[in-house]
């Protein structure tokens, strides 16, 4: 889903799988899979550390806001599509890591899984804890990425550049 932007901003895509079937977890995939993965892309195709982004999509989505208000990794911004973790799962004092993450995050309105309203509590308390938040909800439009993926990929790639 990302192809197009990627030929068409020069992007290398790293696109792993979680650990688990149930979907992406701390527990399964700890920041250190992540680091790994950037240390052998980084490697591999000599990725420039300082223009990192991630993307989640539904539990992808919930995994990478929680890793960008850890603060531990590289990523300068994040985005997410239909997931993110409730509001209560998020760290106000961010344990005096810096720097806070922008965060975006993609939800249709009709979602059966994440609601309008879980998602504007999250930005807010995101928004509390430091974070430049962004919620941008898409009418008429249900948890299926594959719909409107190519049109979220290029939005989010907007605010990526802007970060």
């Amino acid at each position: 889903m990302w192809a197009r932007v990627a030929d068409q901003y020069g992007l290398v895509l790293i696109a792993p799988d979680s650990s688990s079937r149930k979907g992406w977890s701390g527990w399964f995939d700890p920041a250190s899979f992540f680091e790994n993965l950037i240390d052998d892309a980084a490697t591999q195709y000599g990725l420039d550390r300082e223009r990192l982004y991630l993307f989640g999509h539904s539990s992808g989505g919930v995994r990478a806001t929680l890793l960008a208000q850890d603060g531990t990794l590289p990523f300068r911004a994040v985005a997410t599509h239909a997931g993110f973790p409730s509001a209560s799962k998020i760290d106000s004092g961010n344990g005096g890591r810096t720097p806070r993450r922008p965060i975006c995050h993609f939800l249709g309105d009709k979602d059966h899984l994440f609601s309008v309203e879980a998602a504007k509590a999250t930005s807010e308390a995101l928004k509390d804890a430091g974070h430049d938040t962004l919620l941008m909800v898409v009418k008429n439009h249900t948890h299926w990425y594959y719909y409107v993926g190519p049109s979220i990929n290029e939005k989010a790639w907007w605010f990526f550049e802007r970060h």
